[in-house]
């Protein structure tokens, strides 16, 4: 299950990457934007991410490795679920830039209601 996840994971490496600069950016230019702006920056950072699976679905289309990968000592619950759990965590990890993006903003002092925070987790969750 490990090797699939990492597989996975290995398949969007550079994808990921992107992602994380990108987010970063937009952490930061939260600083600098206003505060009204910052739930759809959370949106985004989280798309950002769960975008990445389509991207790993289509590598894995032009290698071929989904039609090889059914031939695994794994059963296909197993790839299925491997598939599951790193959407998970790159949504976790969109969660978590959107965090410091929240944090940065207060720190900074810009001063939010906890439903328009939610608000930004709500629609990056929903895309």
């Amino acid at each position: 299950m490990r090797g699939l996840i990492r597989n996975n994971l290995y398949s969007m490496e550079s994808n990921i990457i992107l992602a994380l600069a990108l987010s970063a950016f937009l952490a930061v230019s939260s600083l600098f934007i206003s505060p009204a702006a910052t739930p759809f920056i959370i949106a985004v950072q989280i798309f950002l991410f769960v975008v990445n699976i389509g991207a790993s679905l289509r590598a894995d289309e032009i290698s071929k490795w989904s039609k090889y990968e059914i031939t695994l000592p794994v059963s296909r619950g197993n790839l299925v679920l491997a598939k599951y759990i790193t959407i998970v965590i790159l949504l976790l990890v969109g969660i978590l830039m959107g965090a410091i993006t929240i944090l940065l903003s207060l720190i900074n002092g810009h001063s939010m209601s906890l439903p328009t925070l939610l608000r930004g987790f709500e629609v990056g969750l929903t895309l």
